[in-house]
């Protein structure tokens, strides 16, 4: 049938681009409106559903809630940072920063201190408990250029994302019955010699979910189920196994940990922007301290003290970094990465 049969339509002329172009403008503006900084959620802190917090501006702080705040030496040039907001902390915020701190020194103590027990799992009561679902791939594409920097490969075929979700009821050997809760731990492996990371995309405990009555299967915690992964996905490759050195924490949406991290850079509410290689806190600092005791921070430490006997006694340094929210043009998706080293002191 020839294309003469079809006669021009009127939308189709020269003025339908141009209009086109205009709406287009139109639904980016859109995105960018305040409707779309509202925080959906359904869960307080746990982010199962978060998109973006609600955004928190100086003027609707009430002036009783905030404390006086000294600045040290270190930090005294915040470009663009409001003067009231640099000298002045809420009450909440240095109670979480204290409470990190002292989970941090803990945390320390048990990673010198504490005996490997290389736990991994292999009763199949327990390991029943578990669905597993794995998939080539997983890297987000924001992340590329700090992985590359870093030395860890970024193609799809590098990379494993595993989904483990506790979502089956089990009888354990002792005739107990464990209930699903459906907590489920999604990350992504990446076994690359001396440099291999596991990157934390969406993890939400069993113990969150579980009722007081239910009791959880030993295998829960989030850095047992991840070493579980990490050794099958390592098979027999020992050198792969230990040179586990990267643990990264992307997207990071717990409430109380986005807060800390803008305690410790002294920035508004959602503000904090820290391209990579962003910024670098040893075991020597407080703020090192309460990022390893933080939630984000307490997986990490607990993998490292019972697996030192394959991993070495490392001692983390953390990183944090942010990158371009996407679709949210002044907004920031904050990630903070474990490095697992020799020594207590970050790199110069």
């Amino acid at each position: 049938m020839s294309l003469s049969a079809f006669p021009p339509r009127p939308w189709l002329s020269g003025a339908f681009f141009p209009m086109l172009l205009i709406l287009f403008f139109l639904f980016l503006n859109f995105f960018d409106s305040d409707f779309f900084r509202i925080s959906h959620h359904s869960q307080q802190d746990t982010g199962i559903h978060r998109f973006y917090p609600q955004r928190l501006k100086l003027n609707q702080l009430d002036k009783k809630t905030l404390v006086p705040f000294e600045i040290s030496d270190d930090r005294k040039n915040y470009s663009g940072i409001s003067r009231e907001y640099s000298l002045r902390k809420r009450d909440d915020e240095r109670h979480y920063y204290d409470e990190y701190v002292c989970k941090g020194n803990r945390a320390l103590e048990i990673i010198r201190t504490r005996a490997p027990s290389n736990r991994v799992y292999t009763r199949q009561d327990q390991l029943d408990a578990w669905a597993v679902t794995p998939k080539v791939g997983g890297v987000v594409r924001e992340l590329v250029p700090a992985l590359f920097a870093l030395g860890v490969p970024t193609k799809k075929e590098d990379a494993m994302e595993v989904v483990s979700s506790q979502s089956k009821e089990v009888q354990g050997a002792n005739g107990q019955n464990y209930r699903a809760t459906n907590g489920f731990f999604d990350n992504v492996f990446i076994p690359n010699g001396d440099r291999g990371m596991i990157i934390a995309k969406n993890n939400h405990s069993p113990a969150h979910y579980k009722r007081a009555d239910h009791p959880l299967p030993n295998l829960h915690r989030w850095s047992d189920v991840v070493w579980q992964n990490w050794t099958a996905i390592t098979g027999d490759d020992v050198n792969a196994r230990r040179g586990l050195r990267f643990i990264l924490r992307q997207h990071v949406w717990t409430e109380s940990v986005r807060r800390l991290l803008e305690y410790i850079e002294v920035v508004e509410p959602d503000k904090l922007n820290l391209p990579y290689p962003g910024k670098v806190y040893d075991m020597r600092s407080d703020d090192g301290k309460a990022l390893l005791g933080c939630p984000h921070g307490v997986g990490v430490a607990w993998l490292i003290a019972d697996h030192s006997n394959v991993l070495g006694r490392k001692i983390p340094v953390v990183r944090v970094f942010t990158t371009p929210a996407r679709l949210m043009r002044d907004l920031f998706d904050y990630h903070v990465l474990y490095e697992l080293r020799d020594t207590v002191e970050g790199p110069g």
